[in-house]
């Protein structure tokens, strides 16, 4: 895509852009290109691990994935363990999955307020 072939070029002439790595793998999250969208984001938290939005959207492109616990881990990375287990339960939710998505919520009775989407968040 276009948007994949600009970040690529501005990645090129400025390798150390954590933004710019995350919007990449936006870009590859949202044509279902999971793995190099996991990479792109594993670049930008080499660089920047303390950006939460990268860890979600880590946590989000290993969701779609189904592997459902590295996408936990990065939640928690990402912010305190109860909003993990509602990005869990909201991701569950939205795979039909309801009986996860209730016990991932109700283990520790988070609220449906803390305002995940289970959209990506570019820099």
């Amino acid at each position: 895509s276009r948007a994949v072939q600009s970040y690529e070029s501005a990645l090129r002439l400025n390798p150390k852009r954590d933004d710019i790595l995350n919007n990449l793998g936006c870009s590859y999250l949202l044509q279902e290109k999971f793995d190099s969208a996991i990479e792109a984001f594993e670049r930008a938290i080499a660089l920047n691990g303390k950006n939460t939005r990268y860890h979600n959207n880590l946590g989000l492109s290993y969701a779609r994935k189904g592997r459902w616990d590295l996408a936990f881990a990065q939640f928690i990375s990402g912010g305190d363990k109860a909003r993990a287990h509602f990005n869990m339960a909201h991701l569950y939710d939205q795979q039909g999955l309801y009986e996860k998505s209730k016990n991932s919520c109700g283990q520790n009775n988070c609220l449906m307020q803390s305002g995940f989407s289970g959209s990506l968040e570019t820099s």
